[in-house]
């Protein structure tokens, strides 16, 4: 991510993002979606209030993730990663998906702390090489943080 002295900051009362003053945040439903300057890649945070019961809920959203988001039959998808933290107040997953075929990539993060559910997502329309582009989302997750 190329240095810019100017920062733009989103927040709610569940979480914060701070990015480049040249991304273009758009509200949506429940949440925002950011754009890079280039459209290359955009962020999408929501959160959500849930009752579904906090034992193997991780488990339930990957599987929900992996059949909705994914599911699109042009898409090739390889989980480069899936790890799961349920050892902290904030709970959470991280579901890294790469389509070499179509040069996408939607890395996935969502956050359990309570009833409140925050879902962060990085997409990588054109995603040339997986190493370059963990290497960028490494810079974007710095400034996306869960308020406790």
């Amino acid at each position: 991510m190329e240095p810019e002295s100017k920062h733009i900051e989103l927040s709610t009362d569940t979480w914060v993002l701070t990015l480049p003053e040249s991304w273009k945040p758009e509200a949506i439903e429940g949440g925002v979606r950011v754009d890079s300057a280039d459209e290359v890649f955009s962020i999408y945070v929501s959160t959500y209030n849930v009752d579904t019961p906090i034992s193997g809920w991780a488990q339930r959203d990957i599987e929900i993730v992996k059949n909705s988001k994914h599911s699109d039959p042009e898409n090739d998808f390889k989980y480069m990663q899936e790890t799961v933290d349920l050892d902290s107040n904030i709970q959470s997953f991280v579901l890294d998906a790469y389509d070499k075929k179509n040069s996408f990539r939607i890395y996935t993060q969502h956050f359990r702390m309570g009833n409140k559910l925050v879902t962060f997502s990085i997409h990588d329309y054109w995603c040339q090489s997986y190493k370059k582009s963990v290497n960028y989302t490494k810079d974007l997750l710095k400034g996306f943080k869960i308020k406790t």
